[in-house]
């Protein structure tokens, strides 16, 4: 692994962890207040669900990112070459659908699942990390700290070890 590298990887995994477990802080406050007036018709865990389902979007549409580490702008370019990614994508996805609408005693989630309204505000907020991304690109490697110490060029020795 190169400094270069290091670097990219450094910068997108701590950025987009960061700014994916955000709305967790944002709206993980006591909230009361704000969600008790809807607990007779959709069970207290109608904030926590959308928080949930916010935090596991962010993270299925960053597997879009993760693709691309060398600053590529288009991180759809190549979308549909692996169909092996596309049937993880969508299936995960797809559990993410099933697990918040119709897993109420399993997972703890909101009694009838998210409304459309709640729905398309977390793909508003988990689409976000495009966004994020984006914008990630353009800070510069050289204010990203080193993570590693060692010189990329003394590890020579795993190429060859491996080769014999």
């Amino acid at each position: 692994m190169t400094k270069h590298q290091t670097l990219l990887i450094w910068r997108a995994s701590t950025s987009i962890t960061d700014s994916s477990t955000h709305p967790g802080r944002l709206y993980n406050w006591d909230g009361t207040d704000l969600y008790i007036q809807y607990a007779g018709d959709y069970g207290p865990s109608r904030h926590l669900t959308v928080v949930f389902n916010v935090f596991v979007l962010m993270q299925v549409f960053n597997l879009i990112n993760a693709r691309k580490i060398h600053d590529e702008i288009n991180v759809f370019a190549g979308f549909f070459d692996n169909s092996m990614f596309l049937i993880v994508f969508f299936i995960i996805f797809i559990l993410q659908i099933v697990l918040t609408q119709w897993t109420q005693d399993v997972m703890k989630v909101a009694r009838d699942g998210l409304n459309l309204i709640q729905w398309a505000i977390c793909l508003g907020l988990g689409l976000s990390v495009f966004i994020i991304d984006f914008f990630l690109k353009f800070i510069p490697d050289t204010i990203c700290p080193q993570v590693s110490t060692v010189n990329p060029d003394s590890l020579v020795w795993q190429e060859t070890a491996k080769s014999s």
